[in-house]
């Protein structure tokens, strides 16, 4: 099973500054993550797909900071992330 951990679920609309970081697992053990590797986080509601964003990695973690929300209204959003390799392979991780 793929899953992921964000340090943060809660913030508050509009912040621009608050810095997300995000660890990925498959079978409950963490992935070492790999520059070699693209990450997308994925947004979507209750209507469908919103946004994709380009992740960055720091100290083994992905990072992304809320100002790639302000312009989503308040809701309840879900979150994944895909990992895209250059040899096409895929694996989708889900908020757990």
């Amino acid at each position: 099973m793929k899953t992921l951990t964000i340090n943060q679920k809660v913030f508050k609309h509009q912040d621009t500054q608050t810095k997300l970081k995000i660890s990925l697992y498959e079978d409950n053990v963490k992935v070492d993550l790999s520059k070699d590797v693209d990450y997308q986080f994925k947004i979507k509601n209750s209507s469908g797909y919103l946004k994709s964003e380009t992740l960055a990695i720091e100290d083994n973690r992905l990072v992304l900071t809320t100002d790639k929300f302000k312009d989503l209204t308040p809701d309840t959003y879900n979150f994944e992330v895909g990992q895209f390799s250059k040899e096409n392979y895929n694996k989708i991780f889900n908020l757990e």
